[in-house]
């Protein structure tokens, strides 16, 4: 039986990037491409996380660094 994890990497600071609406590998394809569109991850915030969810925008921070 594989052994899960029960915390995140800690290249997330914490953040889980799965919720309701996409699952981990979703949400990280989701953050790389709000990058690759160069969203403001600031001043855009709530409107990134009503439409993509919030684990997305937890992976886009977490790849922006």
């Amino acid at each position: 039986m594989a052994n899960k994890r029960r915390t995140p990497p800690p290249f997330l600071k914490g953040r889980k990037i799965f919720d309701d609406k996409n699952n981990r590998h979703d949400s990280l394809q989701i953050g790389r491409d709000i990058n690759a569109f160069n969203f403001d991850l600031v001043n855009e915030e709530d409107d990134l996380k009503n439409i993509f969810g919030e684990g997305a925008f937890n992976a886009a921070k977490a790849i922006k660094g």
